[in-house]
């Protein structure tokens, strides 16, 4: 039932299992991307699947002659990422402890709000659990 109301409100999720076939040419002129990342532990191959969508997304925005900024969630995000994009970065939101409650969410709200730019499009970029 949440995620009828969430695609209703934000359009269906597009899974970026295969990135390499994903445009972005349906975004807007000034996107902000959010990548949602850990703090800690074992989930490097998480975050770097994170990271390198991330930087893929940036460059082929970038080459449409569009612009995109990034908040980060998440240190192992913001580690990674400094690396790759370091420009594209305008805020980070680390400490962030799990699992999520409406504080955090609003904490990160806040944060994502404060990078100052009216978006025209934000795009929220995070990994869901399947169980084979």
């Amino acid at each position: 039932p949440f995620n009828e109301w969430t695609n209703a409100l934000c359009g269906e999720a597009v899974s970026l299992e295969e990135p390499e076939t994903v445009t972005y040419e349906e975004l807007p002129q000034k996107t902000l991307i959010v990548p949602i990342t850990s703090d800690k532990g074992l989930c490097g191959g998480v975050n770097s699947f994170i990271s390198r969508n991330v930087r893929d997304a940036v460059g082929k925005i970038t080459a449409q002659g569009k612009e995109c900024d990034i908040v980060v969630v998440g240190d192992k995000g913001r580690a990674q990422m400094t690396r790759a994009v370091p420009t594209n970065i305008v805020r980070t939101v680390t400490e962030v402890v799990a699992p999520g409650n409406f504080t955090l969410c609003a904490a990160i709200a806040s944060e994502v709000a404060a990078a100052g730019t009216d978006y025209d499009a934000v795009m929220i970029v995070y990994t869901s659990y399947v169980n084979a």
